[in-house]
């Protein structure tokens, strides 16, 4: 499946080059989801945000609270973070694509100890945008009011 999905990709010439484009890689894996398939999950999530930006495209990404199963992830906050560093350490010539970070006020307490090293990190990149949102209804109605 990833491997169809990546090569339908590279055969379209209009998606060779997303030319800016936002992405929002969102959602979540149930815990009653083998550990098996939570990994691979994973693996395909880090691929296709590494996919993404060979492609130019951009990325809006949230991070706080990781609720695990097995000591893994049903969220791929970090899982994103992680393929935007593994990309950009293994391309470091390449342009960089600009990386929306919208964040709730509260976040910082939210951060998994085991992540907040990673976090620190990724906060300092020079294509890295942070705005901070009230609390509001929604975070996809924060998302379309701030996005634009």
């Amino acid at each position: 499946m990833r491997y169809l999905l990546l090569q339908s990709i590279s055969g379209c010439s209009y998606l060779n080059n997303f030319n800016k484009l936002k992405f929002h890689i969102s959602g979540s894996i149930d815990e009653s989801v083998s550990s098996e398939i939570i990994k691979i999950t994973h693996k395909f999530i880090k691929k296709l945000v590494i996919e993404i930006l060979k492609r130019n495209g951009r990325l809006i990404i949230t991070f706080g609270a990781e609720p695990k199963k097995d000591e893994l992830s049903l969220i791929f906050d970090y899982t994103i973070i992680e393929g935007i560093e593994e990309f950009y350490l293994n391309n470091s010539n390449e342009e960089k694509s600009l990386v929306s970070t919208f964040l709730y006020h509260s976040y910082r307490k939210k951060i998994p100890a085991v992540r907040e090293r990673l976090v620190s990190n990724f906060l300092k990149y020079e294509f890295v945008r942070i705005k901070e949102l009230p609390q509001l209804s929604s975070f996809g109605e924060n998302l379309l009011k701030n996005c634009r």
